[in-house]
């Protein structure tokens, strides 16, 4: 006895009907532009990955890296920033002495360059920077 295949919801028809669209425009052998792909990957979390690809005629596999690349935040690129609790900041000061910088939701930033030994409390710094002005 055959499967019966659940029709497609309205979004993912409407994404089908736009690939198609493209398809019949574009230059032979053109990678199909980020928007769809972004698109196939949010229908994939609501209708799941292997349903999409094949309603979108779109590589399974390729589909499915998208999915993990946006769940990590985009890809595998190193992050721009980078946020530590003070402590961990504290605990990692060098002999040689440290950098500490610090910038607020606002755009203020504070680059702070610390001696060796010098006798400066890194977290009571980082409480007066954000409670400055308050």
């Amino acid at each position: 006895m055959a499967r019966r295949a659940r029709p497609v919801g309205p979004r993912l028809q409407r994404l089908q009907e736009r690939v198609e669209e493209w398809r019949r425009r574009r230059p032979h052998r053109t990678a199909m532009p980020a928007a769809l792909w972004s698109e196939a990957v949010v229908l994939a979390d609501r209708e799941g990955a292997y349903r999409v690809a094949r309603a979108l005629r779109i590589n399974f596999e390729g589909l499915k890296r998208r999915i993990a690349e946006s769940a990590v935040g985009g890809t595998a690129a190193s992050p721009a920033f980078v946020e530590l609790p003070a402590r961990a900041v504290v605990e990692a000061l060098p002999a040689a002495g440290a950098i500490v910088e610090m910038q607020d939701r606002d755009g203020t930033h504070v680059v702070l360059r610390l001696a060796k030994d010098a006798p400066v409390d890194v977290a009571q710094l980082i409480s007066a920077f954000r409670g400055r002005g308050a």
